[in-house]
């Protein structure tokens, strides 16, 4: 069963970003491949794969997930933003329990307030928010039935 990393950047910056991301996760995690998603031409050692995206990914939102981020059995998705300081392995181990994991976003419902009210959605304070700059997925029938819908909602939402 396959596992790696993905990043999403578009942008010279953010690509500089992903590629110290990338760093930092090699530091502790030397062997675990890393495939970059990017709109620019890119020559790094930190990434094992660059996929090149012919559109303006920016636009869209880096942090939301479709099929084409399938690209190991268990994936991680982190943010070109992101610094790694241990061992990630364990995202990939609560992968054999759970088909989604993600970090608790800090932010809450006051942060996405406005787009929750044009969106209809009640959004209670004991439910949590996640961040969509840190998540472990698995690539089955579920997962891609959510990131399908995910990207139909972001679009309804004109990309809110």
């Amino acid at each position: 069963m396959s596992q790696g990393v993905i990043y999403v950047a578009s942008g010279a910056s953010y690509v500089r970003k992903a590629a110290t991301s990338a760093e930092s996760l090699r530091t502790h995690n030397p062997d675990l491949p890393i495939t970059l998603f990017t709109d620019e031409s890119v020559e790094s050692p930190a990434f094992n794969e660059i996929v090149n995206v012919d559109v303006d990914i920016a636009e869209k939102g880096d942090s939301i997930l479709s099929r084409d981020h399938l690209r190991y059995d268990k994936t991680l998705f982190l943010d070109a933003d992101t610094f790694v300081a241990a061992d990630i392995s364990d995202v990939f181990t609560a992968l054999d329990r759970f088909d989604i994991v993600a970090a608790h976003n800090e932010a809450r419902a006051w942060y996405h307030q406005d787009i929750y009210q044009q969106a209809g959605v009640d959004l209670p304070e004991c439910f949590p928010e996640y961040n969509s700059g840190v998540v472990g997925y698995n690539d089955n029938r579920k997962v891609r039935q959510l990131f399908d819908r995910w990207n139909e909602a972001y679009t309804e939402l004109d990309y809110e």
